[in-house]
């Protein structure tokens, strides 16, 4: 190391000395004959700036990476040099190294290896492999291709970087590479055509043409596309290529392996000016997509721009779409804007009253699955003339559709509009409705707007708790309760809501409250005495084995509100005592008082008794068959519950009754065969799947819901059983739910250990994960924990710098995990991801963390640098805060950057105090007056704040009356629409004073 701290003293000494290396080798490169004049890229145009940019800033680490070998970089590395450091001009360690003549290759090895980005770019945008090739050091840019996108060349690099004046020099050193194809089957000319200018394509041309003619015209080996087709993608210089590709006579209708045309391509990009052009050269617009209309194709990609445009070319195309069997006004009011629909109807001349083939549906009714704007659309609608309680050919109305999608916007607007909330659909009212197609925030909405729906029974006698209790949540259940639900209401075959309990929990809530019920109502009839707990089991145990008047004793107990099922000090609960002394019918009537949906052998096999299972078996061999509330007989209990000595002689037993194909008996109500619940016996699920595989029972079994018993286990998370069934050669892979592998389901159900169980058994799977665009470390980020992203990045291999189907990155999702989202923020940003980077709908990681209100993490994201700067649809963070009324966030966001307060948004110059009129509360008024808002602040309208509040907000109306009082020294009581002109005239009068 003795090399490195000369180095470092010469640094401090003469740095020009120090750097008459770079200035050489830039001397010899700009000395070289330029083969072309042009450059399109940045960089290149700025290529003197190169000796500078590289003498400013550097840390030592930089300096042994540019001039030294690799066993001083290692010496720095084992040292704790930072070799993260970034110069001011945004340069890497990885761009020395580059730049390093003898050891580049190992160096950026190194680097990669260390954790850092090859095609990180500096300041003006250039990667260290673009410093390689600037400098003349192929082998070194050769190798940062490889192992960043090894299935590209030098020369695609270039062409796709739109880089002239290199191409040239690589072509000139390998003129090979003209010829090779990408990994999708693309040559140069084609990825020239889709990302370079006109100088690099008309280059490419000349090259092919003086090597090969028929490379000039090949196909993607793919896809069967020319490079008109991926002209029709460049929309930057897709005219100018169409031009030079069509002087080349080549054919303008050419379809590729799926049938599109290059006008095809130029559409679905909605290039239209390209498209145009390709037209005036003889394109066919109206040549057919998929043997269909290609307004039909364009319209169900929602490419609307180039709808508009198909239609200038023929006015009759559109009135002939139709997409998913609807007509294009159905369609635009399910997935378009406001604008589009206007555009159709004013337009495209198609009338807001045309009803749809299949339902008869208006336009109306589909604008309530629009989640975006279906608001705005249905207002125009119903302003347009549509009907708002118009029935479709099945009964529903448009606030039928906007329920069931859980469109708030579109049912409040519909209700104030004039829906008639006393329709009803199949006898149920619409608060039936909303809890049966699971819209519980919808359902408080109807309730709201009319409370006597709450009270409506159905003629089977179903209340709207027996839906909640099957259906819905538990907070919906306890809400509807709270709102005079009544949990002792029966239907006619006589079962309580408890009944319809879909899971333990909601199941349990229920028998809560009826236990409470039960013992308020006998308060008044028992003393303190009664209740001590070793008095009670002792009485019930005495019931228990009292042979004659057990049943009795135990119904007098009940009344007494005592727990029937209360265990002693030694665990034994009155049923055991019953069934130790042969009490069946104590211990039957003990049972029916703690769990109604369960006969005696159902509590025997759940809690392993084989004794008394086989003593209640031989009384009534019936009751192994019965179903329990939830569609299960004895042996699916046991399979989940018992040993496998149970299990066994449960079978023989019901074999000597008779039952042959008892063993195979499928649940009622899942469908699921005994050896599925075996997956979820976490004690003696091994064994209990072999017996059962023994008796023939199919593994690859699917229940109702398409799950197998390989999968119960993995939702089970029970692997030892899962690794049984493997033994057997189950067909796990093709095992699809709903359309999804396991490893999906996995990943929906957040069952993480299951994923990295299925990991070793495929580790190839977790790469095709996709979930409405986002891969398993999106998923993860938003729910588990930092162990299991971590694990996802660091052994499955997954890229934290993915993003998925709307350009999020995972720190984007990273917000909606209020438990573990600090510490897997720090944990990805530290591995490189902006906290500035902005998806598709203009939303960065921090604007994301403020919609979910995670104080946490806007936190880390803060203290990590967020830029304060950036605005999101026009507003501010604090803005965006004050919209969503996340107070404790703009007060973090207001203290990182104090100057947000004065700035207004870009629609209408809303000021901070406006948005916090309309959205926000009193609390944060005062805050926002005491930090120095402008009161007297007026938009672009000439609007104050007060004229935004809402006028149910009698709070914030009250507020505003307090401080108009005391800001003009009287108290004016007044209307709103007075008080602007009057505030006017105060100011002007004291101005004069």
């Amino acid at each position: 190391m003795r090399a490195i701290n000369k180095l470092q003293a010469d640094f401090l000494i003469a740095p020009d000395w120090l750097f008459h290396r770079s200035d050489l080798v830039l001397h010899q490169v700009r000395s070289k004959p330029a083969t072309s004049s042009k450059s399109s890229n940045e960089f290149y145009k700025k290529k003197r700036d190169l000796g500078p940019k590289t003498r400013l800033g550097l840390n030592d680490v930089m300096l042994a990476a540019f001039f030294l070998d690799t066993k001083a970089t290692l010496e720095l590395l084992r040292r704790g040099r930072d070799f993260r450091f970034k110069t001011e001009n945004g340069l890497s360690v990885m761009h020395f190294a580059a730049l390093n003549i003898r050891y580049g290759v190992e160096l950026v090895s190194i680097y990669f290896f260390c954790g850092l980005d090859p095609v990180e770019p500096d300041c003006d945008g250039a990667t260290p492999i673009d410093y390689a090739l600037f400098c003349g050091f192929y082998q070194t840019a050769e190798w940062l291709l490889l192992i960043t996108n090894p299935g590209i060349n030098l020369l695609h690099y270039c062409v796709m970087r739109n880089q002239l004046e290199m191409a040239e020099r690589v072509a000139e050193m390998k003129p090979e590479l003209l010829k090779k194809c990408s990994p999708d089957g693309r040559n140069t000319l084609h990825l020239a055509a889709l990302h370079s200018d006109w100088a690099m394509c008309n280059w490419i041309t000349e090259m092919m043409q003086s090597l090969n003619q028929r490379l000039l015209y090949s196909e993607c080996q793919m896809r069967g596309c020319t490079a008109l087709h991926y002209a029709g993608l460049n929309k930057t210089h897709g005219v100018e290529l169409v031009c030079l590709f069509a002087n080349w006579e080549m054919d303008v209708n050419k379809r590729s392996l799926k049938g599109y045309t290059p006008v095809h391509f130029a559409l679905i990009a909605e290039n239209l000016e390209t498209a145009k052009e390709m037209i005036r050269l003889g394109a066919d617009y109206n040549a057919k997509m998929f043997d269909k209309n290609p307004m039909k194709v364009l319209l169900a990609w929602e490419r609307f721009e180039s709808v508009k445009f198909l239609h200038s070319c023929d006015k009759d195309l559109i009135h002939h779409a139709r997409v998913k069997g609807l007509h294009p006004i159905h369609f635009a009011a399910r997935y378009a804007d406001l604008d589009f629909v206007q555009w159709l109807v004013e337009v495209a001349g198609i009338s807001v009253h045309r009803l749809s083939l299949k339902r008869m549906s208006s336009p109306l009714h589909y604008a309530g699955s629009n989640l975006r704007h279906g608001a705005e659309i249905a207002n125009y609608l119903i302003d347009s003339g549509v009907e708002v309680n118009r029935k479709n050919q099945i009964g529903e109305t448009p606030l039928h559709c906007a329920l069931r999608h859980e469109n708030v916007d579109v049912a409040k607007l519909l209700i104030d509009k004039g829906a008639d909330l006393s329709e009803k659909l199949n006898g149920e009212n619409y608060l039936h409705f909303c809890l049966s197609n699971g819209a519980e925030i919808c359902a408080k909405l109807v309730y709201d707007c009319r409370k006597g729906l709450i009270n409506d029974v159905l003629s089977n006698g179903t209340t709207v708790l027996h839906i909640a209790a099957e259906k819905a949540t538990l907070p919906t259940a306890r809400w509807l309760i709270e709102a005079g639900a009544n949990i002792d209401a029966q239907t006619n075959d006589g079962k309580k809501p408890a009944f319809f309990a879909k899971d333990e929990t909601m199941r349990l809530y229920f028998q809560e409250l009826l236990i409470q019920q039960d013992i308020i109502c006998v308060a008044f009839l028992t003393t303190p005495s009664v209740q001590s707990p070793s008095r009670v089991h002792l009485a019930e145990v005495m019931a228990a084995l009292n042979g004659i008047f057990g049943p009795e004793l135990v119904a007098m107990f009940s009344l007494l509100g005592l727990e029937p099922n209360d265990p002693g000090s030694n665990g034994v609960t009155p049923i055991d005592c019953a069934l130790d002394a042969g009490q069946l019918g104590t211990a039957e009537k003990l049972l029916k008082l703690h769990n109604a949906g369960c006969n005696l052998m159902h509590y025997c096999v759940v809690r392993n008794d084989l004794c008394h299972a086989l003593d209640v078996l031989r009384s009534d061999y019936k009751l192994a068959t019965a179903w329990s509330f939830d569609g299960r007989n004895a042996l699916h209990l046991a399979a989940q519950y018992a040993s496998e000595n149970l299990c066994q002689r449960l079978i023989e037993e019901m074999k000597r009754e008779g039952q042959q194909n008892y063993v195979g008996t499928l649940c009622s109500n899942r469908g699921g065969s005994s050896l599925h619940y075996a997956g979820l016996n976490v004690h003696h699920g091994e064994k209990v799947t072999s017996i059962l595989i023994g008796y023939g029972l199919d593994l690859n079994l699917k229940d109702k819901r398409g799950y197998t018993p390989f999968a119960y286990a993995l939702m089970a998370e029970n692997f030892v059983v899962a690794e049984e069934m493997l033994k057997f050669q189950v067909d796990w892979r093709k095992n699809k739910i709903r359309g999804q592998n396991l490893m999906t389901v996995c990943i929906l159900m957040k069952k993480y250990e299951s994923v990295k169980f299925l990991h070793n058994l495929d580790e190839k799977m977790i790469h095709r994960i996709r979930i409405s665009g986002m891969n398993a470390l999106h998923h993860a980020v938003r729910e588990a924990d930092l162990e299991t992203c971590r694990w996802l990045v660091e052994n499955a291999g997954i890229s934290a710098k993915k993003v998925c189907k709307r350009e999020s990155s995972c720190l984007h999702y990273v917000g909606s995990n209020k438990s573990h989202g600090a510490d897997i923020a720090r944990y990805l940003l530290g591995l490189g991801l902006s906290v500035d980077h902005k998806n598709n709908d203009g939303m960065t990681p921090l604007s994301d963390a403020l919609v979910a209100k995670n104080t946490e993490v806007v936190k880390v994201m803060l203290e990590h640098g967020a830029d304060l700067k950036v605005r999101c649809k026009g507003d501010n963070y604090l803005h965006l805060c004050l919209r969503l009324g996340a107070f404790d966030c703009a007060k973090l966001v207001y203290e990182k950057k104090r100057r947000l307060i004065r700035e207004r948004t870009l629609d209408y110059g809303k000021s901070v105090l406006h948005i916090a009129a309309e959205n926000a509360s009193v609390e944060t008024v005062h805050w926002l007056l005491r930090e120095g808002a402008d009161f007297y602040a007026k938009t672009t309208k000439g609007e104050h704040a007060w004229s935004f509040i809402k006028n149910d907000n009698k709070e914030m109306h009250e507020c505003f009356n307090a401080l108009i009082d005391a800001k003009l020294g009287m108290a004016f009581k007044m209307n709103y629409e007075h008080l602007d002109k009057l505030l006017d005239a105060s100011l002007h009068i004291c101005a004069h004073i």
